[in-house]
């Protein structure tokens, strides 16, 4: 393997795991919040964790056209 796919392979596990991590506490906290039907914290929780989702999403589209 060339060193720069191993270096870029790592840099990619790293990223993928803090947002794997960070998506599953949302949403841990997000299903949570539906114990309690009466309030909107549920839908608010969820229409953060998408609006999250699609600026990550955004930045990481924008990345990777300008690197190339």
């Amino acid at each position: 393997m060339e060193p720069d796919f191993q270096h870029m392979i790592v840099r990619v596990l790293l990223v993928g795991g803090v947002i794997i991590a960070a998506g599953t506490t949302a949403l841990f906290f997000a299903f949570r919040a539906f114990a309690r039907p009466s309030s909107s914290r549920a839908f608010i929780w969820l229409m953060g964790i998408c609006f999250v989702i699609l600026i990550v999403c955004a930045i990481l589209w924008r990345v990777s056209y300008s690197a190339g």
